[in-house]
């Protein structure tokens, strides 16, 4: 006799054994069904060996074909929303504060990869400047008014100093301004995201501000690794290598506000060098309002908890708590406090599809749709599905998928629904341990994989047009999905 059975559609845990439809099965275990027949998976091939051996990886990214980036920590990197990026930027977070790197930084000197990278905010001047007057001029007295701001070797320009003292000058006297300047000072009160250099000689490295509070009443000893920390007295600082501040390109930039102005705005009059911290302004009021209009007054970095790090387009997002970040469209270094806001419930994960932000939160998802951050607004589902795996959360073509306590829950389209209902019981689907899914979208596929750290490792398959689920028995620590190719990379966790 000749059993015939066509178009398999693998398994479905939730039915008894004995109700099965003829193409679908109890268990499928490492089987390739994208043709409808049985077929094994190819066997994996290795790609490269990483380089840290003795930590658990988490995070891997393939760079420009020829690197891999690896974190020992849940990592979300990628390009920047920067026109003509030759330096092949990549914006992250979750390894400690957020930070940027390019292809020399990265990838210069001995892995591992990134080898060299930088805090991802523009410096904030800590300092005001100092204006007095000098000679010359002639006409009715008017009030001025300086601030200062830094514009990295990146060309990043960030906020600006606090302003300085008002001088009453002629039009066409000489304004000699001078402290220009980011110098270590005693007994300051710093804020994060300032940065110092060490007072007088060499500088080697730049500090920034981590840990809001006030400097010792002398230097302290400076640390020289990168990322890691020097106190002084309530201020941590922590180091990085100078060239961001002090490379080509680097500069301080400096504005003019005419007191009784209408508009009140400071106009670009000047810019000094990093190291030089005097300027001498003899601009008359006609040219300096002819000076581009400081554009960076709320310019400031990320938040240093912020994690999540999620492209919109021409903008990012970022998290930390309940609370929702982004940044000013096209400049991935500024992330103004305007364009945050918080939502209901602690966020988990975060994933778009076009110009949608889906909002994978401990209880409801969110929707948060918008072209520019200034406008976005968030929709809250009426249903109770929490995303419980934050590195489960995929984003693809057709939308974002995530697991939750019920199944793997699917947003398109401004709706949800969860995908394998009928497939999986509650039960069923518990003994997978979602809350551990590490999740990547490949060949028209969700992939999870998943340990409950006693010996209970594999993963599950799920076809994201017709359902069909198979298992696999790989443990991955890590994924990653080459967009050009659409291979997927993991990395295995090998015992020695």
């Amino acid at each position: 006799m000749l059993i015939s059975i066509d178009q398999f559609q693998g398994m479905m845990p939730a039915v008894e054994a004995h109700l099965l439809q003829p193409h679908m099965a109890k268990l499928a275990q490492n089987t390739n069904l994208k043709k409808g027949s049985l077929r094994p998976w190819n066997k994996e091939l290795q790609d490269t060996q990483l380089e840290q051996s003795d930590v658990l990886i988490k995070t891997i990214y393939q760079y420009l074909e020829a690197y891999w980036f690896e974190f020992s920590a849940e990592v979300h990197i990628m390009p920047g929303p920067i026109a003509n990026d030759t330096a092949n930027k990549r914006y992250y977070t979750g390894d400690g504060i957020p930070k940027k790197t390019n292809e020399s930084e990265a990838t210069t000197g001995s892995p591992p990869y990134p080898i060299n990278y930088y805090p991802m905010g523009a410096p904030t001047p800590h300092k005001a400047l100092t204006a007095a007057l000098g000679g010359g001029g002639s006409g009715e007295v008017r009030n001025l008014a300086y601030q200062w701001t830094i514009v990295t070797s990146w060309g990043e320009e960030g906020p600006p100093s606090p302003a300085s003292n008002i001088v009453a000058a002629l039009p066409g006297q000489t304004v000699n301004l001078s402290a220009i300047t980011i110098e270590w000072a005693a007994s300051q009160t710093y804020e994060v995201g300032n940065f110092v250099v060490p007072v007088g000689g060499v500088v080697n490295h730049v500090y920034m501000c981590v840990d809001a509070g006030t400097s010792g009443g002398s230097e302290p000893t400076w640390g020289t690794t990168i990322d890691a920390d020097t106190t002084d007295n309530t201020v941590t600082w922590r180091a990085y290598d100078s060239d961001i501040l002090y490379g080509a390109g680097a500069t301080k930039r400096i504005y003019r506000l005419l007191t009784g102005d209408a508009f009140g705005q400071y106009h670009f009059i000047g810019t000094v060098a990093m190291g030089t911290d005097t300027y001498a302004d003899s601009k008359t009021d006609s040219e300096a309002t002819g000076g581009a209009i400081l554009p960076s007054e709320t310019w400031y970095g990320p938040p240093i908890a912020m994690h999540g790090l999620t492209s919109i387009g021409r903008f990012m997002a970022g998290f930390n708590g309940k609370d929702l970040y982004f940044c000013e469209p096209n400049y991935p270094h500024a992330w103004p406090d305007e364009y945050s806001f918080p939502i209901d419930f602690p966020i988990v994960a975060m994933g778009a599809l076009g110009n949608t932000l889906v909002v994978g939160t401990e209880q409801n998802p969110f929707i948060v749709q918008g072209n520019h951050p200034a406008v976005l607004t968030p929709v809250k589902f009426p249903d109770s599905h929490p995303c419980v795996s934050s590195r489960g959360l995929i984003s693809f073509e057709g939308g974002v998928a995530f697991p939750s306590n019920d199944g793997l829950y699917f947003v398109s389209g401004g709706s949800g629904r969860v995908l394998t209902k009928g497939s999986y019981t509650k039960d069923d689907w518990k003994a997978l341990h979602p809350e551990t899914f590490i999740g990547a979208y490949h060949d028209g596929r969700y992939f999870a994989f998943y340990d409950d750290g006693a010996g209970d490792v594999g993963g599950i398959i799920i076809n994201m047009d017709n359902g069909s689920i198979s298992n696999i028995d790989l443990a991955a620590t890590a994924v990653y999905v080459d967009p050009k190719t659409d291979t997927l990379y993991f990395n295995l966790e090998v015992t020695v």
